[in-house]
């Protein structure tokens, strides 16, 4: 866990095959949030739209 020194920084290295059992169990919660945020912007931007009509 020492990682490696370059000047007065310790450079560190991750292995995030431990993660991968996350990620797929996590992996519906990354597209809802990136369908809310879509339909988000999609709204915003007609709101933007209707106030420029007005």
């Amino acid at each position: 866990m020492g990682g490696r020194k370059a000047g007065k920084q310790r450079l560190y290295g991750l292995d995030a095959r431990g993660l991968q059992p996350v990620h797929e169990r996590t992996g519906g919660f990354e597209q809802f949030w990136n369908e809310c945020f879509d339909r988000l912007d999609t709204y915003v931007q007609d709101l933007k739209q209707t106030r420029q009509e007005k």
